[in-house]
């Protein structure tokens, strides 16, 4: 593919969330009677982005292709699948979540191919954040949660919490510390193991954020912790975790200084996840 090609689709990613974003809206009116239709052609664009994907010849394919990929399609089918019982349960609460959940990824997708553009960002309310984990039982606001979250923040949390969320005794916090928001995803599961069952070294925590996984020493984690990073670098912020294995130290990583190290923060196996990013877009 010729460098103007390659310009051409990166271009065409970019303006993927106002399209998708603008077929929602234009669907709103209707609710179930056009969602079916918007969110096929979501999954359409979704697909044509991937083809052409396939014929650059750079391994490196845009992070923010990974979410057209993937959390695009199965946000799109879920919506399909809600609207087509909402009438029937009557409670629309799960739908709208759906469609903001969509909103924010769509958006995300620009957001990440413009490497931060804030014309490509949304708006939510942090109750909206709760909604959109599907985890309101579990959610805990704290007394100085921050009102307002974005597209990016919101996507990155949840790209840590599908990560997380079948291990069990998930717990998420919303809070502040000093100048920078955050969203924290804890769990009373094995700590982060490699493909053996055994704790992950030090040395290889940072590789889960890199979207590198080998047979050896990492178990899979696929690319949704490198993108909630990348994220998070592009809202001034950065990840943390804290694992606890059975009978093994706890280990703190960030990927802010890239280091990995002993701490005495946890004393439960388990995990817990930070992320770390400026309250406002600036």
């Amino acid at each position: 593919m010729s460098e103007d090609s390659k310009k051409e689709f990166l271009e065409e990613i970019e303006n993927f969330g106002t399209e998708a974003f603008k077929t929602l809206m234009d669907a709103w009116g209707g609710w179930e009677s056009t969602l079916g239709k918007a969110t096929q052609h979501i999954k359409y664009l979704a697909d044509s982005l991937e083809k052409k994907a396939r014929q650059i010849c750079d391994p490196k394919i845009p992070l923010a292709l990974e979410l057209v990929k993937h959390d695009i399609r199965s946000c799109a089918q879920t919506i399909d699948a809600i609207a087509h019982t909402t009438k029937k349960h009557k409670n629309t609460d799960r739908l709208v979540a759906k469609i903001r959940t969509l909103m924010a990824v769509c958006h995300t997708v620009s957001y990440l191919a413009t490497k931060g553009n804030r014309t490509h960002t949304l708006q939510f309310v942090s109750h909206d954040l709760e909604l959109m984990l599907d985890a309101q039982k579990q959610a805990v606001r704290t007394p100085d949660a921050p009102k307002y979250f974005f597209s990016p923040e919101l996507v990155a949390t949840l790209q840590v919490y599908n990560n997380c969320k079948k291990r069990p005794g998930i717990s998420i916090c919303l809070g502040l510390y000093n100048d920078l928001c955050y969203t924290q995803i804890d769990d009373s599961g094995t700590g982060l193991i490699d493909v053996h069952g055994k704790a992950l070294p030090k040395e290889n925590v940072r590789e889960i954020f890199r979207g590198k996984t080998t047979k050896n020493d990492v178990q899979r984690h696929g690319k949704g912790l490198q993108i909630a990073a990348q994220l998070a670098k592009l809202r001034g912020g950065f990840i943390e975790v804290i694992s606890k294995t059975h009978n093994e130290p706890a280990i703190h990583y960030d990927t802010k200084t890239d280091t990995a190290h002993d701490t005495s923060e946890r004393t439960t196996t388990g995990c817990t996840f930070r992320v770390y990013f400026t309250e406002k877009i600036a």
